[in-house]
């Protein structure tokens, strides 16, 4: 299933005259300052732009759900710099009219152990006139996004720990409606549910009831994570800064952060591979699922970009998959060997296995083949002749 809204955003862009203006490779490339000596615009306009931008990003972009949040602030009031940001903004959507988010079908046995994942962070005291921390997070349910929030705090946190702390209690007060719908809806046998963090004082502070001698100070309301910690309806992790991908949700960051956080929290690590049947992996950080007679996915862990390790990781369960589909499969009609015959990596987050079978024992990939060497640095134990980037 595939969500966008390419239409509409083609509808605004033509409806403010953004069509011949060059395109915005960020929603927002500029600060958000109040300066009450900078001139004013109008006001009804720019309203009328927020709201548009509003409805987009709580639908199928969350992409842009910071930059409607923050340019959302002064609606009362807006000064030309905001209004110069606000159609940069809308460049960007003119850049990117057609993405959209895309949902794919799972096999029914996956159905009985639901996993929920959420990422939560803060940034402490961004606001620079009233000092108030922003809450973001995304949350993925079954390896898809499902919900996503950037969110001004209602009230001023001290301290990265407080804020943090609160952005926690926002995410688990949405992770836990999430998890209640998916019961009701699908009655499976487990759901378990993940929040990582990238503050380890406020993880201490929730994982660790005796650590409040500081922590006095923090509205009540708020700890009721540890009561969820206790009875393990959710489960706190750390998570390092540089793979926080709620990142872009709490403040501006660079293209390049950007842009791992939107491809990070957009798709799940896949491996799809073709004219293959009835197979399985060993790997205990993949699984498996079929989803038609010629094609399976094997779903992995998101990773940061390309990377070695992510490389390495692929390369292993694919050796592995092989390794499964020549022995007799229950409930199959064939019985035969396959060998890689290429690979391509070309779109991220996803890489597209094609194999053949062979009469014999087949080695991967033979030092003789025509493919090039490009690879066999990755991993000396299977040596790839040839990645297409």
């Amino acid at each position: 299933m595939i969500l966008h809204q390419a239409n509409k955003v083609s509808d605004y862009v033509q409806q403010h005259g953004i069509e011949t203006s060059k395109t915005q490779s960020i929603p927002l490339n500029v600060p958000l300052l109040d300066n009450p000596l900078e001139e004013s615009v109008e006001h009804l306009q720019y309203q009328k732009i927020c709201g548009q931008l509003q409805y987009l990003s709580g639908t199928t972009r969350p992409d842009i759900c910071y930059a409607a949040s923050a340019l959302a602030r002064y609606n009362s009031n807006p000064k030309k710099s905001h209004w110069n940001a606000l159609r940069g903004t809308l460049k960007y959507l003119h850049g990117t009219e057609n993405k959209q988010l895309v949902y794919q079908a799972i096999d029914e046995n996956l159905l009985k152990h639901i996993s929920v994942e959420a990422y939560s962070d803060a940034a402490y005291a961004g606001e620079k006139s009233s000092r108030r921390s922003r809450t973001g997070y995304v949350i993925h349910a079954m390896g898809s996004l499902v919900a996503w929030q950037s969110k001004m705090q209602p009230t001023i946190a001290i301290s990265t720990t407080q804020a943090e702390y609160q952005a926690a209690t926002a995410t688990v007060k949405e992770v836990l409606w999430i998890k209640n719908y998916l019961k009701e809806l699908l009655e499976p046998q487990t759901i378990s549910a993940k929040i990582k963090m990238d503050n380890q004082s406020a993880l201490r502070l929730i994982l660790n009831p005796q650590s409040v001698t500081r922590a006095k100070h923090i509205d009540v309301q708020h700890h009721f994570l540890r009561e969820r910690a206790v009875r393990d309806e959710v489960q706190f992790e750390y998570c390092p800064t540089d793979r926080m991908f709620a990142d872009y949700l709490t403040k501006q960051v660079p293209l390049q952060k950007f842009k791992t956080c939107i491809h990070a929290i957009e798709r799940s690590a896949r491996l799809v591979i073709q004219n293959f049947d009835e197979v399985t992996t060993s790997i205990p950080e993949f699984s498996c699922h079929r989803a038609s007679t010629s094609k399976l996915v094997v779903e992995g862990p998101r990773t940061r970009g390309r990377s070695r390790i992510e490389d390495q990781l692929y390369r292993a369960v694919a050796k592995d998959i092989l390794k499964s589909g020549s022995q007799p499969r229950h409930n199959s009609a064939w019985n035969t060997e396959f060998k890689l015959r290429d690979i391509d990596i070309s779109t991220p987050g996803c890489l597209l296995l094609m194999i053949q079978p062979v009469d014999k024992t087949p080695e991967l990939i033979s030092e003789d083949s025509d493919f090039g060497s490009m690879h066999n640095q990755v991993s000396d134990e299977w040596p790839m002749d040839d990645v297409h980037r």
